[in-house]
């Protein structure tokens, strides 16, 4: 029997999970099918999945990818101008709380949820 120590756990409340949703959370342990009914899980786990801001910009590189959006070249991508590309291709460019939050936010260490929140929203409302 598997023994695994939660730091924390909870549900999303949402239609459905769209590649947005899991471009930013898959990495907290995202479980559409449970509990259901609108309801996606997600979960911090000890030891397992400790997510990491890097990990949330593998996931929006990728979906930015998929959306065909022009990458840079360059190595050094980082999450402030990955978003403010999924911005402009969302019509979300002129959103005052999420150009505070990239402008401000370090993006470094384990991901918090806050910001998590407002990014989905605010910058990519019309997902797919």
């Amino acid at each position: 029997m598997a023994n695994n120590y939660y730091e924390a756990t909870g549900a999303l409340v949402l239609d459905r999970v769209t590649p947005v949703i899991q471009a930013l959370f898959g990495t907290f342990a995202l479980d559409e099918s449970h509990p259901g009914n609108g309801q996606a899980y997600i979960a911090q786990i000890a030891e397992t999945t400790n997510p990491q801001w890097p990990d949330v910009l593998d996931g929006l590189e990728d979906f930015a990818t998929q959306l065909g959006i022009p990458m840079p070249d360059d190595e050094g991508l980082s999450i402030p101008p990955l978003l403010e590309l999924l911005a402009v291709h969302f019509g979300a460019d002129e959103d005052d709380e999420l150009a505070n939050l990239i402008e401000r936010h370090s993006f470094e260490g384990t991901a918090d949820l806050d910001a998590l929140f407002l990014i989905a929203p605010g910058s990519m409302t019309a997902t797919t």
